[in-house]
Parts: structure tokens; C-alpha cells; sequence
């Protein structure tokens, strides 16, 4: 949307009509509802780029779970079960969260 008065419009399917050509209340409605959608759009692509920052630290999180759960089980075997379960519960929490993000 780089010029708002270059936008063309189609009115019942047969003319085309810019925003310059338009009565001052049509005009003004336009603008607003392009408005709202680019309103929209910005909030939305927000969202997705926070929701895209969060899956790579939970990913990343996941991965130094994997890793000191690894360590663990070598030093000390016997909790390995208990390391394992406490990692999948960090796991499925993490993803629970980006799901309903």
C-alpha cells in the first residue's frame, strides 16, 4: 500500500475508481477501513514474529534440557526414568504454550 489515492476500486464490477475521484465521505470511509486493515496486518505479523521468537528459544531450551538430561544419566543412571520425565514435561509444556499462543 504505497499511495492510498492509487488505489483502485471496482464498483459493481464496471468502472474503476481512485480514492482522488471518490466524494469526501467515501473517501473518508475508505481510508478508515484501509486503515483498519493495515492495522490488522501490522498486529498480525507482530504476533507471528513473537510466536517465531518463542518456538526458537523453547527449541533451544529443549536442546540444553536433551543435553544436561544426557549428563545426567551418565553421572548418576539410576534417575535416569526421572530425568527423562522431567525433560518431556519441560517439553510438552513449552509446546502446550505455542500452541495456544
Amino acid at each position: 500500500m504505497s499511495d492510498q489515492t492509487s488505489l483502485a476500486i471496482q464498483s459493481n464490477g464496471l468502472s474503476m475508481q481512485t480514492l482522488d475521484t471518490m466524494s469526501r465521505p467515501l473517501q473518508r470511509q475508505t481510508t478508515r477501513e484501509i486503515e483498519q486493515v493495515a492495522k490488522r496486518a501490522i498486529v498480525a505479523n507482530v504476533h507471528e514474529e513473537a510466536r517465531a521468537q518463542l518456538c526458537q528459544q523453547a527449541m533451544i531450551n529443549a536442546g540444553i534440557m536433551s543435553s544436561l538430561e544426557e549428563q545426567l544419566i551418565q553421572m548418576c543412571p539410576l534417575g535416569s526414568s526421572r530425568f527423562q520425565t522431567l525433560a518431556d514435561a519441560f517439553v510438552i509444556g513449552a509446546s502446550k504454550r505455542l500452541m495456544t499462543w
